[in-house]
């Protein structure tokens, strides 16, 4: 399964979509949003923990967005998952000016 991360506006919403590969729980920190798609406050939310097949498992994780500073993107799962098809995924949006 291939991991990405992605943004993209809709209307006044910038939506933050993601399915990545996290095998540990270390933070990992995707890149930076251009100034106009940044949150107007940090923002951090729930994400979901599945295994390749779609299965939640009982990890908790969450997405980070950091604005207005540098709009970093960030993740993280909360317990050290073994697993190597252990998957941090969820989506996301907020409205901009």
């Amino acid at each position: 399964m291939i991991s990405f991360v992605r943004y993209r506006r809709v209307g006044s919403l910038v939506f933050l979509q993601w399915n990545i590969a996290q095998t540990s729980d270390i933070y990992w920190a995707a890149g930076n949003l251009p100034k106009w798609a940044r949150p107007a406050a940090t923002i951090y939310a729930p994400a979901c923990v599945i295994n390749t097949d779609g299965i939640v498992r009982n990890i908790c994780a969450y997405v980070y967005v950091n604005a207005p500073n540098d709009g970093e993107v960030g993740f993280k799962i909360a317990s050290t998952a073994s697993d190597a098809d252990t998957r941090n995924t969820g989506i996301i949006c907020w409205p901009i000016g």
